[in-house]
């Protein structure tokens, strides 16, 4: 008996470093531009293989430091470890062991170390987790369309294997969306999400607190970040055209810290939302965007100005459906001009601190109801007080067809 022991032991320790090897194996055969992930990829794999129970650990596929951050913020209070993988191949691009049908053992062991994997902003990030026997539960945070970066001749692959991932029984898959323009743009594409969470952002920026903020002196300068290009061509030639006291602040340099001197930030919204809005809520940097009214007028009417959803315009409600700039929830939180002639006014008339002080108190609430949205994803017994389910999809598909949705 005991000889049989030591026997399977023996075979046990044999198998798992024949697995080491191939992965070392596998790993070692990536493009060049692909090896300075080697050491990350094996250490997932060595763990992976020579430990088949997950640990309360996170892995984090994302390639947004911002976001990294946010997520850190939120499980930490939550009690859980974020580990942050940053994919080793463009976003456009698949790994190279796809191609070689390599990339299930990878994907399957990393899965085996990990009980949670969470996707951010980029689907295509997880197509490795759904395309695999992963036993983690698959987490998507949608902060952009579903199939960004999908080349054209990959889409209709990628949608099949995607949507049917989504109503797979044997699949635990989530989808956290932080805007819900993003499940209408994907019922229009014919992917139909079931079940699904809207969940923001908390603000958080690197242990940067409001105090801090607030003790700065704040100057007469409306601040415009350079975000896109209408930021210089718009808003700085329309307010440098009435004399109104701006200054124009790299994009790489947007940050609550940077943004303090200034009275307000002025915005021309160019996407349905930003993880900025609640930045600056939480940290009293106020913003100046255009009423809806003047909005419309500028993206119908301007050449110069760009919006990445302009179909929404066309709605009844739909900027205030799908923006978060135009939510209802949040029209005292924002200061409105009509024309850019108000602006110099609305400097002298408007109450700053008085709408500082109310933006900051509902990115308070805001970030206390996003932990425990989170909390309700990461519990084994969810109360399902948060989620959210349509039985059907909530629009018609230009498609013709949903790629997981059959009314017969």
């Amino acid at each position: 008996m005991a000889f049989l022991t030591r026997k399977k032991t023996l075979i046990k320790y044999l198998i798992v470093l024949i697995l080491i090897i191939f992965a070392i194996t596998l790993t070692s055969k990536l493009t060049s531009s692909e090896n300075q992930y080697n050491p990350v990829i094996q250490k997932h794999l060595k763990n992976a293989f020579g430990n088949s129970t997950p640990k309360e650990e996170i892995l984090y596929i994302s390639r947004y430091q911002d976001a990294v951050n946010n997520m850190k913020y939120i499980m930490d209070k939550l009690g859980y470890e974020v580990y942050n993988l940053v994919p080793w191949y463009a976003p456009n691009k698949r790994p190279e062991c796809f191609d070689n049908r390599a990339c299930s053992t990878m994907f399957t062991a990393i899965c085996r170390k990990y009980k949670y994997i969470i996707v951010n902003d980029i689907v295509s990030d997880g197509y490795g987790y759904i395309n695999s026997a992963c036993s983690s539960k698959i987490i998507f945070e949608l902060n952009n369309r579903y199939d960004v970066y999908i080349p054209q001749e990959e889409k209709e692959e990628f949608n099949v294997k995607f949507g049917t991932s989504l109503v797979n029984e044997k699949k635990d898959i989530s989808i956290v969306l932080q805007n819900s323009y993003e499940n209408y743009y994907a019922c229009k594409k014919g992917i139909y999400i079931p079940y699904y969470y809207n969940i923001g952002t908390t603000g958080y920026y690197n242990e940067l607190s409001y105090d801090i903020i607030q003790s700065v002196e704040k100057e007469d300068i409306i601040a415009v970040v350079e975000e896109t290009s209408q930021d210089s061509l718009i808003a700085k030639v329309e307010l440098l055209k009435r004399d109104v006291p701006v200054e124009i602040v790299p994009w790489k340099n947007c940050n609550p810290r940077t943004l303090a001197k200034y009275k307000a930030q002025l915005i021309l919204p160019s996407h349905v939302t930003s993880r900025k809005i609640m930045e600056n809520f939480k940290h009293g940097i106020v913003m100046m965007i255009p009423s809806e009214a003047f909005f419309r007028e500028m993206v119908r009417e301007t050449n110069q100005y760009s919006f990445d959803s302009p179909n929404i315009i066309k709605m009844d409600e739909g900027l205030e459906k799908y923006t978060d700039w135009y939510n209802d929830d949040m029209e005292d939180l924002f200061v409105f001009f009509n024309s850019w002639d108000d602006i110099r006014g609305l400097l002298h008339s408007v109450n700053f601190d008085k709408v500082r002080t109310k933006a900051k108190e509902f990115a308070d609430k805001q970030e206390l109801k996003v932990i425990e949205q989170w909390r309700e994803i990461m519990s084994e017994k969810p109360s399902n007080k948060y989620i959210i389910h349509k039985k059907k999809p909530i629009c018609k598909s230009n498609e013709g067809h949903f790629y997981n949705y059959s009314n017969n």
